[in-house]
């Protein structure tokens, strides 16, 4: 199973940064596609929410453009909806391969822990809880749950095929 695109949705631009510099390195590992979400009840916060994604996208060398199948290179879009956050991510988690959530900053932010309950009970795809500094390489080690044990078995070949390219 090859990853093609992935989820990250964002509440705030205080945790952006390391959750999209994870989907990041997991978008350049397969040659994804990013999509970022900002799903609110009203669009005041989506300026801010759109122009760190902005940044972030031109600091990790991702083209900002809509999905097209077989992509060449990684790239990236930005949508902001309009809704209660854990019906718009978890509908639209359905459309992705991984799900990148980023990791709640604190108990007050029940935003990612929104996002995350919705994920993780309301989607049957796999979840990627970015941590709270951005890693500088992602894979090492994983931890998957039973679910989605099929996907460890069935990209073993492929990861080591790429980490064999990468020379490690």
């Amino acid at each position: 199973m090859a990853i093609r695109k992935l989820l990250l949705p964002l509440q705030t631009a205080a945790t952006a940064e390391p959750a999209f510099s994870t989907a990041a390195i997991v978008s350049q590992m397969w040659c994804a596609h990013l999509a970022a979400l900002h799903a609110t009840a009203d669009r005041k916060h989506a300026s801010d929410v759109r122009e760190a994604f902005e940044s972030l996208a031109a600091k990790h060398g991702l083209t900002v453009t809509e999905a097209r199948p077989n992509a060449d290179k990684p790239t990236a879009s930005f949508a902001a909806i309009v809704g209660r956050e854990p019906e718009v991510v978890a509908y639209q988690a359905r459309l992705a391969d991984l799900i990148v959530v980023p990791h709640p900053a604190s108990a007050a932010d029940v935003s990612s822990s929104d996002a995350l309950h919705a994920v993780l009970f309301d989607s049957v795809q796999p979840v990627l809880i970015a941590p709270r500094i951005a890693p500088a390489t992602i894979g090492r080690r994983i931890c998957l749950d039973q679910r989605h044990e099929r996907i460890v078995h069935a990209d073993r070949n492929e990861r080591k095929r790429q980490a064999e390219a990468r020379g490690e």
